[in-house]
């Protein structure tokens, strides 16, 4: 029996593993195996811990019907871009049915774009990134990558305050990555489209949007993601 010291005590490697094994490990062991299991089928039938899920009480699976868990990456890795572009193509979707131009319908969702940790201005319509103390890297506008003279225009210091949810959007998660593109895409259309009028705060979109955080994207994001 391999013998081994730890901590000023005699350590015996065999008894020690026996008595430190876990309950759950034992049940795996044992009490879930079909009885004609034999020792070389049962080391196949063990999963190793990080491909197990873990709970904290048992549970009677045969009784359970269907399956739900929240969007957060936890119990699933979802298939990117196709997860992003389903959500993306669902929300420009739900726009039209509320009333937004049919042309909205063409958007197509491009990966390459969207990165997380940009910050939506409401007021102008702009994509920010932007360091940890809110000074301006990059603006975009649409998809209009703007430069230092003009962003100083808007934004005197470069810099923002990013704690001002009123007016800044922070787009930090997985699930903003669609949003973030639809974003972009709507900005530039609606700046863009001879049918509205110009403006950097939007003052007038066909009588029905005022401003830019009049847009009801997360709104609507949040309605597809909680189905």
């Amino acid at each position: 029996v391999a013998v081994q010291w730890r901590r000023g005590r005699r350590f015996n490697l065999q008894t020690d593993l026996k008595m430190t094994t876990s309950w759950s490990d034992r049940l795996q062991n044992y009490a879930d195996l079909p009885a004609n299991m034999d020792g070389l089928a049962m080391k196949k039938y063990r999963r190793e811990a990080y491909h197990r899920v873990f709970v904290n009480r048992s549970l009677a699976m045969e009784k359970i019907k269907c399956f739900g868990f929240d969007m957060d990456y936890t119990l699933a890795v979802y298939k990117s871009p196709e997860y992003e572009s389903l959500g993306f193509d669902l929300t420009v979707e739900r726009l039209v049915s509320i009333g937004y131009p049919q042309e909205l319908l063409n958007f197509v969702y491009d990966p390459a774009f969207p990165t997380r940790g940009l910050v939506f201005d409401t007021l102008y319509g702009n994509l920010l990134k932007v360091d940890a103390y809110g000074n301006i890297l990059v603006c975009v506008h649409g998809f209009n990558f703007m430069r230092g003279p003009e962003i100083r225009e808007l934004y005197p210091n470069k810099f923002i305050q990013r704690d001002d949810t009123e007016r800044f959007y922070i787009l930090n998660t997985l699930f903003n990555l669609p949003e973030t593109y639809l974003f972009a895409c709507l900005v530039d259309f609606f700046t863009n489209c001879p049918r509205y009028a110009r403006g950097r705060k939007l003052s007038c979109l066909a009588g029905h949007l005022k401003q830019w955080k009049a847009i009801p994207l997360k709104a609507s994001m949040s309605k597809l993601t909680n189905l």
